[in-house]
């Protein structure tokens, strides 16, 4: 995971998280370096895999 975005033209930054094997929840904080009180946290929770191995059922087609 990379830990540092930067910000595009219009103000936007974008991150991956990658869960691992693990189900449980994860944390993660985004935060503006030069001032610290402006932060978002976000949970992530990583679900048990499906044992027949067909993925997560997303049917987003906006994926790339």
């Amino acid at each position: 995971v990379d830990e540092e975005a930067i910000t595009n033209s219009e103000g936007f930054a974008a991150a991956e998280v990658r869960l691992g094997t693990s189900s449980g929840t994860l944390q993660v904080q985004a935060r503006v370096a030069t001032a610290t009180a402006l932060n978002a946290t976000f949970v992530l929770t990583a679900l048990e895999r499906d044992r027949k191995g067909q993925g997560g059922g997303d049917d987003d087609e906006d994926d790339d």
